[in-house]
């Protein structure tokens, strides 16, 4: 019989109430319904999202410092001394491999490829008359009109002419070759990050005009000490962080293990490699976990199932199936290593064990629960 029948048929005697009471029939009733909501039960059921008890391998977490570093970065220079004509690039460029990037005053080297091209064809030239002649001499040889030697005699010409050929060949390939050198052009896709010569200076072999970085396939240099020796190897993964916690993790894979220790700091050099899409450029400096497997078997529990208590406690909470419905007990636990979003539980739970992992921060021990979907 609900409240309201109670107080419908069963009302109480008016000299039976105080006298507040009597002087307001309402308050007794409103007195007599509060009490009824007293004897409900302490808690309705709490919606909750659970997840299973896992086994799985074991993984050792260990954090590092690094810096994004580029594969390839160079201070360029020219091969040859001229005057800057034409600068087409600028700090802060993207330029593709074998993009022209600067250009010297090549007007002497010109006039030189030009001389040397025409010494080689007249020396073409007289080669093909010294053949001719000897091919002649040699039709009257077999005729017995010439003497042996004016045939040994052509042979040698032609010879020489042939040699002089090859000769003024290489010094038009040379002067060609200079030529091209007072250009220079992006040995590697990359963006340029300094710029150190101006229009109309004099440029000399070997002096810097440009600094050019890659930005593609970076990677991330860290230092390990000689404890993870055995443990890191090539395709150990990675998970990178930039130092000031903005945006999400990027997965990452050791690429070298550098097998020799820095003299100074007895540590040994590590090169992971990053996605092409990673967004992070060289010189950043990011924070770098590096999963190690341990090397053994436990029972994983997500983060989100464990509750640590100020008394120290460490509770997760599990369900409990019976006649009257699902219903969760508290359990105190024991942590080992914590990995990846997922927690190990050396004692506490058992394989199989459904774990609360939504809704469990106000739970009471045997509280009826509503189990719902992860959103």
């Amino acid at each position: 019989m609900c409240c309201y029948e109670i107080l419908r048929k069963a009302p109480l005697p008016m000299s039976d109430l105080p006298v507040a009471a009597t002087a307001s029939p309402l308050l007794c009733r409103l007195a007599l319904l509060l009490l009824c909501g007293l004897a409900a039960p302490a808690y309705a059921a709490a919606p909750v999202v659970v997840a299973p008890v896992e086994r799985g391998d074991i993984v050792a977490e260990a954090a590092f410092t690094g810096s994004v570093t580029s594969p390839s970065a160079a201070m360029l220079s020219t091969a040859t001394s001229g005057l800057a004509q034409a600068v087409l690039v600028d700090a802060g460029s993207t330029v593709a491999k074998g993009q022209l990037l600067l250009a010297l005053d090549d007007e002497l080297a010109r006039l030189r490829v030009s001389s040397a091209a025409a010494s080689l064809a007249q020396a073409e030239y007289r080669l093909q008359d010294a053949r001719r002649r000897l091919r002649e001499i040699e039709a009257l040889r077999r005729d017995n009109s010439v003497a042996e030697s004016t045939v040994l005699t052509q042979r040698s010409d032609v010879q020489s002419q042939v040699e002089l050929v090859r000769k003024l060949q290489a010094d038009t390939a040379t002067q060609r070759a200079l030529l091209q050198r007072h250009q220079l052009l992006a040995p590697f896709d990359g963006v340029v990050s300094r710029r150190l010569v101006q229009p109309g200076e004099w440029v000399i072999p070997g002096a810097p005009v440009f600094e050019l970085v890659a930005t593609r396939a970076l990677r991330i240099e860290i230092a390990v000490s000689e404890e993870y020796i055995g443990k890191i190897v090539p395709g150990t993964r990675a998970s990178i962080q930039r130092t000031n916690r903005a945006g999400e993790p990027i997965e990452a894979i050791v690429d070298t293990f550098v097998a020799v220790a820095d003299g100074k700091s007895r540590t040994f050099p590590v090169r992971l490699k990053l996605p092409e899409d990673s967004g992070l450029v060289p010189g950043m400096s990011v924070a770098a976990t590096l999963r190690l497997p341990a090397g053994r078997q436990g029972l994983l529990v997500p983060r989100d199932a464990v509750l640590r208590y100020p008394d120290g406690r460490v509770v997760v909470w599990t369900l409990k199936q019976s006649d009257s419905g699902t219903a969760v007990t508290e359990n105190l636990v024991q942590l080992g290593t914590v990995f990846q979003g997922r927690v190990e539980v050396l004692n506490g739970l058992r394989y199989g064990d459904r774990v609360v992992v939504k809704g469990n921060e106000s739970l009471q021990d045997g509280q009826a629960v509503l189990l719902v979907s992860p959103r």
